[in-house]
């Protein structure tokens, strides 16, 4: 009888229902409206509320345990990378690598965002969901730690077995990936 993640949203909008007239039956409880089915009906909620948080307590305490091992938790994988359907791992994809290591060195070579999404889409590249490639998706990829190959979790990195897909660089070098501080990272790409 869970109509709402905690009892107290619950009860705020049965009685909103109360005060315009409506009543609210429950198809799988008899309660008629006696003090023993308030009573009943307060217990229904209670363990429902538990039994919802504990679920999420439960999915994720299984997804950290999944990202620990560096296995996949969910979502669509980063362009250039498949899921492998035993493992659950991610693994390279040789097809797709291509646009990722195109993609860093055009950055690397000094090209500008606009520049770089005319020359994918000219060539009829497309981003893992099969769109055009716009600002978001370069620089989304460009700053994903995957591609370093390290795997990131609830923003902790792992020490991972992910094939690392980013071509080393001068410009970016171990020791200056990701940055110290928690301040957002941006990628030497010029964004023209």
């Amino acid at each position: 009888m869970l109509l709402f993640p905690a009892a107290i949203d619950s009860a705020r909008y049965q009685h909103k229902l109360k005060t315009n007239g409506v009543r609210l039956v429950f198809v799988l409880e008899n309660l008629d409206g006696s003090p023993e089915s308030v009573i009943l009906e307060s217990l229904f909620e209670d363990i429902a509320e538990y039994y919802s948080k504990n679920l999420a307590r439960g999915v994720t305490k299984g997804m950290r345990e999944n990202a620990f091992h560096c296995l996949h938790t969910g979502g669509i994988p980063p362009l250039g990378y498949d899921i492998d359907p035993t493992t659950k791992r991610l693994f390279v994809n040789a097809e797709e690598a291509e646009t990722v290591r195109l993609i860093y060195k055009m950055c690397h070579d000094g090209h500008g965002y606009k520049q770089i999404i005319a020359h994918l889409n000219a060539l009829g590249r497309k981003t893992k969901l099969g769109n055009p490639f716009g600002k978001n998706s370069i620089h989304d990829l460009l700053v994903n730690e995957k591609y370093r190959g390290t795997y990131v979790f609830a923003t902790r990195g792992a020490n991972a077995t992910i094939t690392p897909m980013r071509m080393k660089m001068s410009f970016v070098s171990t020791t200056e990936y990701p940055p110290s501080s928690n301040r957002p990272f941006s990628m030497p790409c010029k964004r023209k």
